[in-house]
């Protein structure tokens, strides 16, 4: 899975959950499999920088960040880049942790 970028908290959340149903098996033990190539699924820490939406067309925020594992195979992909950003609609501070927890 590549890092995605300009993305909302419940976008990142979908985009893993879609990116493991379309390519991989879930074992028994909670581990996955890629279905291509049968290798175990890796995952990349990636950190995303927290940015508001109310700055448009840019990345803008107060500095923070939050780090999510990526899922990726580590046979038919490279790994994941390690920044990313995540777009919240929140107003600073009060919806801030429940906009980015996923």
């Amino acid at each position: 899975m590549r890092t995605p970028k300009k993305i909302s908290a419940q976008g990142l959340a979908d985009a893993i959950d879609s990116w493991l149903k379309e390519n991989c098996d879930r074992q028994p033990d909670g581990s996955y499999l890629c279905r291509k190539c049968d290798a175990t699924i890796c995952a990349q820490d990636v950190y995303f920088l927290v940015h508001f939406k109310f700055f448009p067309d840019t990345c803008g925020g107060a500095g923070e960040f939050k780090r999510f594992g990526i899922p990726f195979c580590p046979l038919c992909e490279d790994a994941p880049e390690a920044y990313g950003c995540v777009h919240i609609d929140a107003h600073w501070p009060t919806d801030y942790d429940a906009a980015v927890s996923v």
